[in-house]
């Protein structure tokens, strides 16, 4: 199963911690994850790699880095978009034999067109670590749509971690737990009675009926994004242009471009649960609908939010439709309710609507035409 809050807290606080790291902080433990913070040197690297046994994550790093500097946790470095960074990862794993770790980006991360991943010592796997893993982690980011600015202690990555009871939630499970809790609701907030799941997924659709259906980044960007800024801080249209509601039922996506759209439906997570994206079905389509996959217990409240999808188009110009299928998310219980439910220590994604990333201000403002008419 999924270790929820208070777990996580005795792996790092308790007497034989399996989460290590100096001075982690009580924010980033979260419903059913752990914020992972940056550490104080950053390379330059002119190729992502894997690493293999006996071959050390530094010696790959010997190899591809062009250049390295200080990480400040006081002093904000800035990154080039289509430029590869690595970072060392403050935290890092002693974990037992049944037990190993999965990581995703954070939300704002995602939302932000910033792609990372986790690579772990002598382990041929991005995003997560072997079962009984011991040593450190690093973190490779890519800044895609804008330059980004970081410091050193910021999160942009989350563990979630498991053991070898861990197991998605059936497809009857699924449905089950849907009509006792309620997991998906329509617009209005009423809950669904009809549900598209298979192989214990629960399938998403997309929405092109909203004011505006979504965001397209801009590009080129002379500015930058400073993760270490306090939230609502940029305006939306230095960074996006928004797409309105399309007469002709369908938006066309290009690939190289970077989109924000939104979910039909809106998503709650029960308390005992923990939910999270699947990689997309290229049989569906050559675009993947998202990068950030965790979703903690209690996420969408009482009656839901709407699911925020980060897309891009890997091939060709494609075609997307109202109430396409976008994606799927599977569901795992977590050993014990959380303490600590999503939302209940002012968690950034709360509200029903759709969002942009907590950086920008009139965040959900954004998703109406009212704001663009204005002169906010």
């Amino acid at each position: 199963m999924v270790m929820p809050y208070q777990m996580l807290v005795d792996a790092v606080r308790g007497r034989a911690p399996i989460i290590l790291g100096e001075h982690i902080r009580d924010d980033q433990f979260q419903p059913a994850t752990i914020d992972l913070r940056l550490g104080d040197t950053i390379h330059a690297i002119g190729a992502s790699f894997l690493p293999r046994p006996g071959i050390s994550v530094a010696d790959y790093i010997g190899k591809v880095s062009q250049y390295s500097f200080h990480l400040s946790r006081d002093k904000t470095h800035h990154l080039d978009v289509g430029k590869t960074y690595i970072v060392p990862l403050a935290e890092s794993c002693a974990f037992p034999d049944q037990t190993r770790m999965f990581f995703s980006p954070k939300s704002s991360t995602g939302r932000n067109d910033v792609f990372v991943r986790v690579l772990v010592e002598s382990y041929p796997h991005f995003d997560r670590t072997p079962w009984g893993f011991r040593g450190g982690l690093w973190l490779e980011i890519t800044p895609r749509s804008f330059h980004v600015g970081i410091r050193a202690g910021q999160c942009l990555v989350q563990g979630r971690v498991k053991t070898r009871e861990s197991h998605t939630l059936t497809t009857d499970e699924l449905l089950r737990a849907h009509t006792k809790y309620g997991i998906v609701f329509d617009s209005f907030g009423k809950p669904l009675d009809k549900l598209r799941a298979e192989d214990g997924k629960l399938h998403f659709h997309l929405d092109l009926q909203r004011d505006i259906v979504g965001f397209r980044a801009k590009r080129p960007v002379s500015k930058q994004l400073d993760f270490s800024v306090s939230s609502d801080t940029y305006q939306p249209r230095a960074f996006w242009h928004p797409i309105p509601r399309p007469e002709e039922g369908h938006i066309v996506l290009n690939p190289g471009d970077f989109y924000l759209l939104a979910t039909a439906e809106l998503i709650r997570l029960p308390s005992q649960y923990c939910g999270e994206l699947m990689p997309y079905d290229p049989t569906a389509g050559e675009f993947r609908a998202h990068s950030a996959g965790f979703f903690d217990n209690g996420f969408g409240g009482k009656f839901g939010t709407t699911g925020v999808l980060e897309v891009r188009e890997n091939a060709l110009p494609f075609a997307v439709e109202h109430g396409q299928p976008v994606c799927a998310m599977a569901f795992e219980q977590t050993f014990e309710v959380p303490e600590r439910l999503y939302g209940a220590e002012g968690s950034s994604y709360t509200q029903s609507g759709p969002s942009l990333s907590k950086q920008f201000s009139h965040r959900y403002d954004a998703w109406t035409f009212a704001y663009w008419a204005s002169k906010l």
